[in-house]
């Protein structure tokens, strides 16, 4: 985006307004995250609509999925709520957002670790390319594990090539967050 705006996404928990008894079609707490990621992208907000039952109660369904989604709100709170976005382009669904001179970069579909077979869709380091990046860089490392990440910047053509590691044996975070520290 050539500038930030104001903005908002609007959206259901399933693909109408309203409830139904035979609707299957809702929202996972993945849809919800990658949803979020998508409007904080470009700096809008999310408004997500529950259907509430007759009784108005919202449906354990609807409850739990969002649930589990703030559960990831909750570890990325003051980067989610308040950072801007970064004008740095992936080429992909990832992303970054600027706070308080720091970048986090927003990383999706990070492979598991772990043992082939205990992990489906095992995988090794993914290779991330951001270009728009021209202040020098310290170091990155993952929000949720403070484990540093390897990379190499050219600041003069502004192009950051970093490598990832999987996610420890039993975790997915969906999106993952990246710091990275800028030289002041």
């Amino acid at each position: 985006m050539p500038k930030y705006l104001a903005a908002e996404m609007c959206h259901t928990m399933n693909m109408h307004w309203g409830i139904s008894t035979e609707d299957f079609g809702y929202l996972s707490p993945k849809d919800i995250i990658e949803n979020l990621c998508a409007c904080r992208k470009v700096g809008a907000n999310y408004l997500l609509n529950v259907g509430p039952t007759a009784s108005g109660k919202i449906p354990d369904y609807e409850k739990a999925a969002l649930l589990r989604a703030g559960e990831w709100v909750q570890k990325y709170d003051h980067i989610v709520r308040d950072a801007k976005p970064f004008a740095a382009y992936s080429g992909s669904n990832d992303f970054a957002l600027e706070l308080d001179g720091d970048v986090y970069l927003f990383i999706h579909g990070i492979p598991s670790g772990g043992d082939h077979n205990v992990a489906v869709y095992r995988g090794k380091s993914k290779p991330v390319v951001f270009t728009g990046i021209s202040r020098c860089i310290r170091e990155i490392s993952w929000l949720d594990s403070d484990e540093k990440l390897s990379f190499a910047q050219n600041p003069e053509s502004a192009l950051l090539c970093m490598q990832t590691t999987p996610y420890p044996f039993g975790r997915n975070l969906v999106v993952r967050v990246a710091k990275v520290e800028l030289v002041k």
